[in-house]
């Protein structure tokens, strides 16, 4: 079966930006596009024997004000579907197969060209995130009242916090929001030495984003943390409205929103996950590794997410 053929109407796939062999970029028919917006704020991930994890991130995320969430299963073999189950009923998910079926172009870009293409006109705003992240806003308690003034503009940035292991050498009981509160410190928060070599493995990461994009202004995507826009070469701005430019230093900043990405979890959840390729199949343990030295050299504390926590656990199952 020709996947690509099921798709035609909602995106068409052209060569472009390479990695590891793989292409990146692809463009978005805007003909697929309508103008009814069903929701202001949702959700994008590919998830994979996630099960454990998804009714904290899916009920997460809708306290802080997502209200549909686009799933791609690459070949989960848990519970997950059983867990997705209930929101796929209330139409609160919407689950979509997503098997490794093209070795030329990335198939995370691939779902999300797939999912700009379906969501355009249906969703005011498509966030990109995975399950390790939990994004919120920091001056009020909902998303869509956060981006409430961006609307002028055609994506939004939003840089990682990192979060590393926070001493759990095992997985502890509770939520993943309550048990790692230890994160790398922000870029004007370091005091080390600017020689040291955690601090330079930071310089790299510090500078990583995610994005929330408005889809019918979204012309193709660059990689899986930034699109191309129709204000290209800006790519979008951060929370204090400083524009993010493809291949411009970006000025690290935390404001309006804050994205926890748990990159390990508990040690041995970490050393599981390195034995994984990611979802194009490829191997970047070297690089995760390093980047999970960096937050783990001198962490600092950061309980900004636990005013969400007493809710949450009154939806979820502990």
């Amino acid at each position: 079966m020709n996947i690509f053929k099921i798709f035609k109407k909602q995106m068409y796939i052209s060569l472009g930006i390479k990695k590891y062999g793989i292409v990146y970029n692809i463009p978005i028919d805007v003909r697929a596009r309508t103008d009814k917006n069903d929701f202001y704020f949702s959700i994008v991930s590919i998830i994979k024997d996630e099960g454990q994890y998804l009714e904290e991130w899916i009920e997460f995320h809708r306290l802080v004000g997502c209200e549909h969430f686009i799933l791609y299963d690459n070949d989960s073999t848990d519970n997950t579907g059983e867990i997705l189950q209930k929101y796929i009923e209330s139409n609160i998910v919407t689950l979509i197969p997503w098997p490794r079926f093209c070795a030329t172009h990335s198939l995370q870009m691939l779902a999300y060209s797939h999912a700009l293409a379906l969501m355009a006109g249906r969703t005011r705003w498509l966030c990109f995130i995975d399950l390790d992240e939990f994004l919120f806003p920091t001056e009020t308690d909902d998303l869509r009242t956060a981006l409430v003034e961006f609307e002028n503009e055609p994506a939004v940035g939003v840089y990682w916090s990192l979060f590393g292991t926070s001493g759990h050498k095992s997985k502890p009981q509770g939520l993943v929001i309550e048990n790692y509160t230890w994160r790398m410190p922000y870029p004007m928060e370091r005091t080390a030495a600017p020689n040291q070599e955690p601090l330079r493995e930071k310089k790299s990461v510090a500078s990583k984003l995610k994005s929330i994009v408005q889809p019918t202004r979204v012309i193709s995507t660059i990689g899986c943390h930034t699109f191309k826009t129709d204000r290209f070469p800006v790519l979008a701005v951060d929370g204090g409205w400083n524009e993010i430019r493809l291949n411009k230093k970006k000025k690290f900043l935390v404001e309006k929103f804050q994205l926890n990405h748990y990159i390990s979890k508990s040690r041995d959840e970490w050393d599981t996950r390195l034995k994984r390729r990611d979802v194009d199949g490829i191997d970047t343990c070297k690089r995760k590794q390093r980047m999970l030295d960096a937050i783990e050299a001198d962490p600092i504390r950061d309980t900004e997410i636990l005013k969400y926590l007493p809710k949450l656990k009154c939806k979820v199952s502990v």
